[in-house]
């Protein structure tokens, strides 16, 4: 090749507009675009692959960064309490309506993950899937409930056992309709359950100044790309990474699930033992 050309354009829906007018080359199509471009294929003179599932994921992180002294970044507060709660993250889970994602927002094109091991990888734990907290609000309600985040005034929101009503805020980046749609769902998911959501689209170069600079952020919405073997995530899932999301860049493993996968990582980066 002499040359390629990388485009940037607002949104996913410009990006399909610019495809079929003939001024891109390729398209990663989303499953909503199948029903507008599988009879256009002899017309416009290109072909449509199902590859299967992808290296990537869509998947929701919890801030869980203290603030450490007046130069450090991160929060603070009743937050910072909640989403570092094991159980709370846990009761957030069964909110997450993956078979709804499928059908509706990628319309069947879509596979559920349970794991940040990909299904088709071989070193998928088959007992990920039994072991998941799949979607069920009844068992997110059992476990909010039995960490005594209840509603004490009878408003439909939950507060903490000092009175704290349990509202958190949501990002991702604007323009991504697959996202946005997710996040829509997962806020009234959510709010079946008494945890309110604020939904928050923002501007991509925003939403990773948050993830990698200010750590400014509660929850987010976002999505990343690996490989068949997990050792590539080196910057994701060590606690000395700069995406390892929930705290950035320790300078040594602050939880003990942490200090397990550091040592695991370190093990894996040195074998050739598959």
């Amino acid at each position: 090749l002499d040359e390629m050309v990388y485009v940037y354009v607002p949104d996913q829906d410009t990006q399909l507009q610019r495809f079929i007018a003939g001024e891109a080359d390729s398209y990663r199509a989303r499953g909503e675009d199948y029903a507008v471009l599988v009879d256009r294929q002899e017309e416009l003179g290109f072909r449509i692959y199902n590859v299967g599932p992808a290296t990537s994921t869509q998947f929701i992180t919890f801030n869980q960064n203290p603030i450490e002294g007046d130069d450090d970044a991160g929060i603070e507060g009743p937050k910072l309490t909640w989403l570092s709660n094991k159980t709370f993250r846990q009761a957030m889970a069964p909110v997450i309506d993956r078979p709804t994602i499928i059908n509706n927002i990628a319309f069947g094109f879509g596979y559920p993950e349970y794991s940040f091991i990909h299904r088709f990888r071989p070193y998928y734990w088959e007992g990920a899937d039994d072991a998941a907290f799949k979607y069920d609000p009844n068992r997110a309600k059992d476990l909010l409930d039995s960490i005594d985040y209840i509603d004490r005034d009878g408003d439909g929101w939950r507060e903490d056992p000092d009175g704290n009503k349990i509202s958190l805020t949501l990002s991702t980046n604007s323009g991504n309709t697959v996202r946005e749609a997710i996040g829509e769902l997962f806020k009234q998911e959510a709010a079946g359950v008494g945890i309110e959501i604020n939904f928050n689209p923002v501007d991509f170069n925003a939403l990773v100044t948050q993830l990698v600079a200010t750590y400014d952020w509660e929850l987010i919405l976002i999505g990343l790309t690996g490989s068949v073997d997990p050792i590539s995530g080196q910057n994701v899932y060590p606690s000395s990474g700069n995406l390892h999301m929930i705290e950035p860049n320790q300078s040594a493993p602050r939880r003990d699930w942490e200090k397990l996968v550091d040592a695991a990582w370190i093990e894996a980066n040195n074998t050739t033992d598959e």
